[in-house]
């Protein structure tokens, strides 16, 4: 066996009112630690679990204690002895320990150990009885009688009262006594003594072998009651059920003790889901109203969305007919730049003949110069020539009168020429600015066009997201509501949790109670 070193001198006494639990499966792993094992032991909680019990075993305890207690448990009965166990420093602390097997179905899942604070006596007893089992010793078991060794010690008793009674009646009958009262107690007594004793002596015997069974562990049964005869049997097996009895009473105080704090706990809980419970109400019903809200407003967007479509489709056809108006207008401008650019054609036409006519005039100039020439070198000669010359001389002045008036005549031809020719450039440079005019304004219809044209598809495009946006938010509107009617539906869950919560709360405190009195009737079965 390892030996659990290293170790001191240092003793922890237990308080009065400790009770030591651990829990371990069948190879001794220890499963669970109460508070009290793991403050006394000085090992941790996480040091404890998963750890054989062995842990704690001291160096002086005897092999034969532990080979005993666990051919006891084996067997299915419980165990009950002085045990010394090792504090995690070094130190030790005397128990007494109950241990006994749990099982499930009958099915073994592990043991029970309850250790109590044992008597001073019992521990120098339990020194002294280990000291010399670990030397090799056997035990002196002192005071050891048979079962029937108390009905030996009444007889011994009876049979001196018997005799006592024998000496009494001698004495009446040889000194002729008056056969009083007190002679018939003592026959009384000769009689009905025997008989008491053989029936006393006979139910002691009885009880001493009921004991013997229960408790048939003479080293323990010396170490708690320093003696083996009936009586100490009989008083090992008040102990040895005291201790069950404490062992159960005890854990139930323990599981009472747990099961308020769960319950309160639970209370606790309770009261918080409550809490959660009213705030979820209250934030159900502010998203139910936001989702109201945003219900109308999805609506609204649709219905907004649905007249923007709307309208998008309605400016779609009015700009296809601007495309149309534009269309013709660009048409008719092309017409008007056409015409004006054939206009321009004529004009220089026209001022080209106007030169040709400026050329004429100029030749019809000189032939009115060279006429008034010749009507003068005609005066001239018929001057000359007299009277014979008179008749020529009319004609050369006639001649020379015309010659003037179509001089005249070309120059204010010239004049209207010139002028036409200026009027005629200036509708020149008007036609032809005109003409870029026209052109410019072809070019801005067409820009005019396409930009109809983008305007015609944007107007498309966003009619076409408006309706995806209108079918959105329609569809939106009845996730929205689903989200609305599931909402309403988590309230009605809430208010349902919460009636559980009260109606939980009002069992916690019923069970509450109940563990109350389960932990008051375990008190009374400690005392």
């Amino acid at each position: 066996m390892k030996k659990n070193l290293p170790v001191t001198d240092t003793e922890h006494l237990l308080n009065e009112e400790d009770m030591i639990v651990t829990l371990t499966d069948p190879k001794g792993i220890i499963t669970f630690a109460n508070e009290a094992f793991i403050r006394i032991s000085g090992f941790s909680k996480e040091e404890l679990i998963g750890t054989s019990h062995n842990l704690v075993r001291h160096p002086d305890m005897p092999e034969a204690a532990f080979k005993d207690m666990w051919d006891t448990l084996k067997s299915g009965q419980s165990w009950m002895g002085l045990v010394k166990n090792r504090c995690k420093n070094g130190d030790f602390y005397w128990v007494s320990a109950f241990v006994s097997p749990c099982h499930d179905n009958n099915r073994l899942v592990g043991y029970q150990s309850v250790r109590f604070r044992p008597t001073r006596a019992a521990v120098k007893r339990a020194e002294h009885l280990y000291r010399q089992l670990r030397l090799g010793r056997k035990p002196r078991l002192m005071h050891r009688l048979d079962p029937r060794n108390l009905g030996t010690t009444v007889r011994l008793m009876v049979a001196l009262s018997f005799a006592f009674s024998l000496q009494w009646l001698y004495a009446w009958f040889v000194f002729e006594l008056p056969k009083t009262g007190a002679f018939l107690s003592a026959m009384g007594a000769i009689i009905l003594t025997p008989l008491l004793a053989w029936l006393f002596s006979g139910k002691n015997r009885l009880i001493a072998a009921r004991a013997k069974k229960v408790v048939d562990k003479p080293l323990m049964t010396l170490a708690y009651m320093g003696s083996l005869d009936e009586s100490a049997l009989v008083a090992h097996e008040a102990l040895f059920n005291k201790a069950k009895i404490s062992t159960v009473a005890s854990r139930i105080h323990e599981i009472s003790r747990d099961s308020e704090l769960i319950f309160s706990q639970m209370n606790s809980a309770v009261d918080q889901t409550l809490k959660g419970v009213d705030q979820q109400l209250d934030k159900s019903q502010v998203v139910a109203n936001a989702m109201q809200s945003l219900s109308a407003t999805l609506r609204d967007v649709a219905r907004n969305t649905g007249n923007a479509s709307a309208a998008a489709q309605q400016t779609e056809i009015s700009t296809r007919k601007g495309k149309q108006v534009l269309q013709g207008s660009v048409l008719a401008m092309e017409s008007l730049a056409a015409e004006v650019t054939r206009a321009s054609d004529v004009i220089h036409r026209l001022e080209g003949d106007v030169t040709s006519i400026n050329h004429i005039l100029d030749v019809i100039s000189g032939i009115a110069e060279q006429t008034n020439l010749l009507a003068l070198n005609a005066s001239i000669e018929a001057a000359r020539a007299g009277d014979q010359g008179r008749g020529f001389a009319v004609v050369a002045d006639e001649v020379r009168s015309l010659a003037s008036r179509t001089q005249q005549a070309t120059q204010e031809i010239q004049q209207m020429i010139e002028q036409l020719q200026t009027g005629s450039k200036e509708a020149v440079k008007v036609m032809s600015r005109s003409e870029q005019k026209a052109r410019e304004g072809v070019d801005q219809v067409s820009l005019a066009d396409k930009a109809l044209d983008e305007i015609a598809e944007s107007s498309q495009i966003i009619s076409t997201m408006n309706r995806q946006v209108a079918g959105a938010a329609d569809e939106q509107l009845s996730v929205a509501e689903d989200v609305n009617a599931h909402i309403q539906h988590l309230a009605e869950l809430g208010r349902s949790n919460a009636d559980i919560a009260l109606d939980l709360r009002k069992q916690g405190d019923e069970l509450h109670a109940f563990s109350h009195s389960i932990n008051i009737t375990a008190e009374q079965l400690q005392r």
